[in-house]
């Protein structure tokens, strides 16, 4: 979710009217469509986290589709500053599955490794064994297998270690 704040104003040079005074609003991007120019809602999106930006749009074609944001007579273009308030970052698509779905895909993606190793297609194996370890990565633990050698295993239970 983003927020920004568009202040809204005749560009210089033109008359000025007490039916144009700039206008300021606050609001969450998304809230806006349609209620402001499609143009300013693309630069908006591609703004970072306090990016300010200006967009000059022609009256004549702001009139017709915002009304609000229709300048006084004679004046051909309104400018639109922006400026990016607060941005939420998405979440990383691995925060959406659970770990064990996270360890099944990985799972998965080996076992499609293995076939086409197995068919002597290596370098389609490679991709598809960085793909099942990028899940691994992703489960914030090491994880066990159950043919893994008992050396390597993250118990800390082992004979002979004093605490």
């Amino acid at each position: 979710m983003a927020t920004i704040k568009l202040t809204y104003q005749p560009v210089e040079g033109f008359p000025t009217d007490a039916d144009v005074a700039p206008c300021t609003m606050e609001r969450v991007v998304d809230e806006c469509e349609g209620l402001v120019p499609p143009g300013v809602l693309q630069t908006a999106r591609t703004m970072a986290k306090g990016e300010k930006a200006r967009a000059r749009m022609h009256a004549a074609t702001l009139c017709q589709g915002f009304p609000a944001f229709c300048p006084a007579p004679g004046q051909e273009f309104v400018t639109f500053d922006l400026t990016m308030v607060d941005f939420d970052e998405p979440k990383s698509p691995w925060h959406v599955y659970e770990k064990h779905k996270k360890m099944e895909l990985a799972d998965k993606f080996r076992q499609m490794g293995n076939t086409m190793f197995k068919a002597g297609r290596y370098a389609h194996a490679q991709r598809r064994y960085s793909k099942a370890w990028s899940y691994i990565e992703h489960l914030g633990r090491k994880p066990q297998f159950e043919d893994e050698d008992e050396e390597y295993s993250d118990s800390s239970d082992e004979e002979g270690l004093e605490g």
